[in-house]
């Protein structure tokens, strides 16, 4: 029997790790593997068809798994497992989706229908009360208490370069990397694309923007990233230029808590937005300030 959540849930599908969890709170309640396991002979004629996969680490535990990815380079490729992960969440947390608010984490800059057909699949199949769509890389910034940076989100798959200014993430100057580089060699690359996104955007917020590089994703917690991302970024920016790179010890939560924090602002009841509002408005409805 579920029960209705009396604050908002946040979900963050990233493309190694979910997170979920309740707004308000510090870290989320559950972390998994992005990744459902299916049966691979289906033997289980007439049975439950939402019993017959498995989320998280429980689709590695079990040996006649076919192991489904639903992410590639951040972005959704299997609505299947989706779906399925959404499910898992909601009965993880014993929470009715239909009395819940839901936050949810977005692709960097993925294509309108995406979020269409995310929103499209939490209020027709789910049925939530009211769901918000956040960047990840701006909930990473938040988490951090700045309104505006550049976040380097760093992944074996990926690498996205989010210029923000004032909790608004700009388009023209972000930097999407696929396949990412990963060799010590090719750091001076990230560095050169890092100022160059950064050089892309007004003058005027260039020093918020080198003062608060923000590193997240897995890849950036290897021994002394952070350290030899320093030194390439000195060999291509000019010798008074300052900068800070900020490698919090939770980055790899960042997303996640950036997302518990807004939902849970009193000012963000009017962030909201009904599937009434949906069907009215579309997509573009999400664009709401927070």
């Amino acid at each position: 029997m579920t029960k209705p959540s009396t604050s908002p849930v946040v979900i963050d599908i990233g493309t190694r790790l979910t997170m979920v969890g309740f707004a308000g709170e510090d870290f989320p309640r559950f972390v998994w593997p992005t990744v459902v396991g299916y049966p691979l002979i289906d033997t289980m004629i007439d049975s439950d068809s939402t019993k017959d996969y498995k989320v998280g680490q429980d689709a590695f535990d079990s040996l006649s798994q076919r192991l489904v990815y639903p992410l590639k380079g951040g972005h959704i490729e299997d609505w299947d497992a989706i779906e399925a992960i959404l499910r898992f969440t909601f009965e993880s947390l014993d929470v009715n989706p239909k009395e819940s608010k839901v936050l949810l984490t977005e692709p960097t800059f993925g294509p309108p229908k995406i979020r269409q057909r995310l929103a499209q699949l939490m209020f027709h199949e789910f049925g939530v009360g009211h769901l918000y769509f956040a960047l990840r890389p701006v909930l990473a910034l938040m988490a951090t208490r700045k309104k505006s940076g550049i976040v380097f989100d760093f992944e074996p798959d990926y690498t996205f370069i989010v210029p923000i200014f004032k909790r608004f993430a700009i388009p023209h100057a972000v930097e999407i990397l696929n396949p990412p580089v990963t060799t010590g060699l090719e750091l001076s690359f990230l560095a050169e694309r890092l100022v160059a996104a950064i050089e892309n955007t007004d003058t005027d917020i260039h020093d918020l923007l080198y003062g608060n590089i923000v590193l997240i994703g897995s890849s950036t917690t290897t021994t002394r990233f952070k350290e030899n991302l320093q030194k390439e970024i000195v060999t291509v920016i000019s010798a008074d230029r300052d900068f800070s790179i900020i490698d919090a010890p939770e980055r790899l939560y960042l997303p996640w808590i950036g997302g518990s924090m807004i939902a849970y602002l009193p000012s963000f009841i009017e962030a909201w937005v009904s599937h009434t509002e949906f069907s009215q408005e579309g997509p573009e409805v999400f664009g709401r300030e927070i």
